[in-house]
């Protein structure tokens, strides 16, 4: 049964319901003129009260469409994410295993197993992808489309990708964590339906030469790793975390108006 009470946020999807919603007008104070007329006269103008937010107010109207999908999963029993894929998302699946490998071949991290196990609280869900023992250390990985697509330049992390750890942070009640991204080749049944696309364009067959010419754009294992390897840190931040929790409740408080699926 639909229960909006029950909505929790995957850590994925925490930078999209934690973006601003559109700037809502206050009262304006007085004016310094106002004020010396009103006590000229002797009048005592009443306290202007801040104006509160409704929750349709208090969201933007990305998350609104998040939450209305959510509830209409719980309504229908039905996932809106069932069969969507991008290339983007499945070359992450598909090479999340061999990255985790490169990275400790490297040394840039210990000794570990990629995590299966979903951990919820009650505001958060998430499944992280490395946790090592004693709370010393959280990890998630990504991978890149390709070379494109990969932050070698850039020096502060992805505020999506923040907010995403530090959801995990919270979950697992660790303080300190990295995202590491990688750059890897592509694997096969990518480069295959790759292949097939460009040969399309081409208005042509697919041939082994459009085979080996996507295979080499999306190939980068014979490059050094500090070409396809880099690292964020993360560390825990109380103050963001309880603005997560205020925002799920946030959340809430608009499934709440909704009407409800009889």
């Amino acid at each position: 049964m639909f229960n909006p009470n029950n909505y929790k946020v995957h850590c994925s999807a925490i930078g999209n319901i934690m973006a601003e919603p559109k700037a809502v007008a206050q009262p304006k104070p007085y004016t310094a003129t106002e004020l010396k007329k009103a006590e000229k006269e002797g009048i005592i103008l009443p306290e202007i009260q801040p104006l509160i937010l409704t929750p349709e107010q208090k969201i933007n109207t990305g998350t609104k469409t998040i939450l209305e999908h959510w509830r209409k999963e719980q309504i229908y029993r039905k996932d809106k994410s069932f069969g969507v894929s991008s290339k983007h998302t499945r070359k992450g699946i598909l090479t999340e295993g061999e990255a985790i490998e490169f990275l400790i071949e490297n040394g840039i991290i210990g000794y570990s197993t990629k995590n299966e196990e979903p951990f919820e609280n009650d505001f958060l869900i998430g499944t992280p992808d490395i946790k090592f023992p004693s709370k010393s250390l959280l990890v998630d990985v990504k991978c890149s489309w390709d070379c494109f697509t990969f932050p070698d330049l850039e020096t502060e992390l992805n505020p999506l990708y923040e907010w995403q750890v530090l959801g995990y942070m919270e979950l697992l009640q660790y303080k300190s964590a990295k995202v590491i991204y990688c750059l890897m080749d592509a694997p096969e049944s990518i480069i295959e339906q790759q292949a097939y696309i460009y040969a399309r364009s081409k208005e042509s067959e697919l041939t082994e030469e459009f085979y080996e010419e996507v295979r080499q754009h999306l190939s980068y294992s014979h490059l050094p790793p500090e070409l396809r390897i880099k690292v964020f840190d993360v560390e825990y931040n109380p103050e963001k975390i309880q603005n997560i929790k205020q925002r799920v409740e946030d959340c809430r408080a608009y499934l709440n108006t909704l009407s409800k699926c009889k």
